[in-house]
């Protein structure tokens, strides 16, 4: 898992490091804004193509196996909070990944009740909520 991570982290840091050392050794030229995106664009995409061609895609592909690993990994192991390694590999990135996913869906949640309870309240009807009167 963590050889996966670190793959990961490295590969997608290529294109970064390209287009820096580029500018950067074509700062006296005035590069602006624009420039250094197109830049950037142009070395991810190159990148992408390289990455692709010598069948490197895969690793990164292997991040969507990472929480199922990490879920193995947490329920092989006897003792996780013993194992130090099991708590920061698999433990924390799954808490971290689970209270994400919980924020989204809460956040989709009450953006659909939020209206909905609004609408009530300003109509003056019954929210159907403990100690509302309901007028």
């Amino acid at each position: 898992m963590v050889v996966i991570e670190e793959s990961n982290r490295v590969l997608d840091s290529v294109p970064g490091i390209v287009a820096k050392q580029i500018t950067e050794s074509r700062r006296e030229n005035g590069f602006t804004e624009i420039q250094r995106k197109v830049i950037t664009a142009c070395a991810t995409q190159v990148w992408k193509r390289i990455t692709d061609a010598l069948g490197l895609g895969v690793i990164s592909e292997a991040k969507v196996l990472l929480p199922a690993l990490r879920t193995l990994a947490v329920l092989m192991c006897k003792s996780p909070p013993r194992h130090p390694a099991v708590v920061e590999h698999c433990i924390d990135p799954l808490k971290d990944l689970f209270l994400e996913e919980t924020k989204k869906r809460l956040r989709r949640v009450f953006e659909e009740l939020v209206p909905g309870i609004t609408s009530e309240i300003g109509s003056g009807g019954s929210t159907g909520l403990i100690g509302s009167t309901g007028s």
